[in-house]
């Protein structure tokens, strides 16, 4: 099912660079003035890798784009090009620390890799042996490491460092994306079976053992997942096309609100809410891109990013701390 899966992705790659050239121009995102002139590279830092970075990079707001096999670094919220971290098999996911490090995903071999803010050398790599490497996610409690994907399996790192934990979710078949919350409890999305049922299990904080909680609604089962102001949000069922926002308790979770992501949205994967804003990464219809919207409003996006977007899979905010 994991090549089915990668398949999948590459064909949206190949789709989406085909009908690039339709897609529409930027707006000014939410709360930016306008956008800012593309720089030249030949100011920027480069690794021998081809990864480069403006040296501006380490003093903003950064945001980060999977694109299958680089990652483009953007100022943010203005969407300025400021890097280009290559030399990926298959990125996906991505997850943020304290520091405002950068962890991505890469599937072969199947690891997590580490940058320093605006930074282009890999400072550290995180290798899974039984979970695959689609999603990953930051403990705001413990700095802990949690990867995700592919299998049954989460793998650990405690404080980011060391040597992995493997945890079996046992009710598990097929694992996507997953994500902390507040306290440090973890909470991991895939599927169930072969017949396509959602799986949602949280690996409360001290816990060796995952516990299925059970949703009163649909969601998109292999999308990304985040936790945010108290509440646990997914991609929606209906076309991939809007956010449900569920509140847990206990073993059960709640559908209290959802949020409408309206046209060009067509498929989305790891978002990333920002406070009053959600960063979506588009995968076609007619082309890949990445929009703003407001949250949780939704609507139509107050921002389209094309700029070096290929096949836009994760997204998330680096804060310059």
């Amino acid at each position: 099912m994991k090549n089915l899966v990668l398949s999948r992705y590459a064909l949206s790659c190949c789709v989406a660079a085909a009908m690039l050239a339709g897609c529409g121009g930027s707006q000014p995102p939410i709360g930016a003035s306008g956008a800012m002139p593309q720089t030249s590279v030949s100011a920027a830092h480069v690794e021998r890798d081809g990864s480069w970075m403006l040296p501006e990079a380490t003093s903003d707001d950064l945001l980060y784009v999977t694109n299958y096999s680089y990652v483009s670094v953007y100022s943010y919220p203005e969407g300025k090009l400021v890097g280009t971290l290559k030399s990926f098999y298959s990125s996906v996911g991505e997850c943020v620390d304290a520091k405002g490090d950068v962890f991505v995903t890469d599937d072969s071999p199947s690891k997590v890799y580490e940058y320093a803010h605006g930074g282009t050398k890999r400072i550290a790599s995180f290798p899974t042996g039984r979970a695959g490497a689609r999603g990953c996610a930051i403990s705001p409690t413990t700095g802990d490491l949690a990867i995700s994907g592919f299998s049954n399996y989460v793998e650990i790192y405690r404080g980011a460092t060391g040597k992995g934990i493997a945890r079996r979710d046992k009710e598990m078949s097929y694992g996507g994306f997953d994500t902390y919350d507040e306290k440090g409890n973890l909470f991991f999305l895939g599927l169930k079976n072969s017949k396509g049922r959602q799986q949602l299990s949280e690996l409360p904080n001290g816990s060796t053992e995952f516990r299925s909680i059970r949703l009163d609604a649909n969601t998109y089962d292999l999308g990304g997942i985040q936790w945010n102001n108290g509440y646990l949000t997914t991609v929606s069922d209906t076309r991939q096309t809007g956010l449900y926002q569920f509140q847990i308790t206990g073993t059960k979770g709640h559908k209290v609100s959802s949020t409408t992501l309206g046209q060009p949205a067509y498929i989305v994967l790891q978002y990333f809410i920002d406070g009053k804003t959600v960063v979506v990464p588009n995968l076609g219809n007619p082309g890949t891109n990445v929009l703003y919207y407001k949250y949780p409003a939704g609507g139509k996006p107050g921002f389209i990013l094309t700029k070096d977007v290929t096949d836009a899979r994760g997204v998330v905010v680096s804060r310059d701390t």
